[in-house]
C-alpha cells in the first residue's frame, strides 16, 4: 500500500513510508505483511484499544487478518475467541495461539 491506497508491481515512496525487508524473506513475500499487520493494529490496538487482559473476538479466524489477529491478541495479553467455517479451520487457529475456536 502506498501513501493514498492502491496496489502496484512497482511505486515511488518516501523512505519515510518504508520498511527493511530481513535478508530471509523474498520481496513477494514481504510486501504482503504490512497489509495484514497494519490493518490489526489499526483496528484492534489503536481503534479498539485492546488492553493485555482484555478479550478478543476475531470472525474469520482462518483469513489473512484472523491469523494476524490471534497471533497480535496472544502476543499483547489478550484471550482471543475467534471463528472459522470448518473443525480443521478451528484446530488452525486453535494452533496459532486463539484460547477458543467456535465452528459456525
Amino acid at each position: 500500500l502506498v501513501t493514498c491506497g492502491g496496489y502496484a508491481e512497482y511505486c515511488l515512496a518516501a523512505a519515510s513510508i518504508c520498511l527493511p525487508v530481513p535478508e530471509k524473506i523474498s520481496l513477494v513475500n514481504a510486501a504482503g505483511i504490512p497489509e495484514t499487520f497494519f490493518t490489526v493494529w489499526t483496528n484492534v490496538f489503536k481503534r479498539g484499544q485492546l488492553k493485555a487482559g482484555e478479550s478478543l473476538l476475531v470472525h474469520g479466524g482462518s483469513s489473512g487478518i484472523g491469523t494476524t489477529a490471534i497471533q497480535l491478541g496472544k502476543a499483547f495479553g489478550a484471550t482471543v475467541y475467534t471463528t472459522a467455517g470448518t473443525s480443521d479451520k478451528c484446530e488452525f487457529c486453535n494452533n496459532l495461539g486463539a484460547d477458543a475456536a467456535i465452528n459456525y
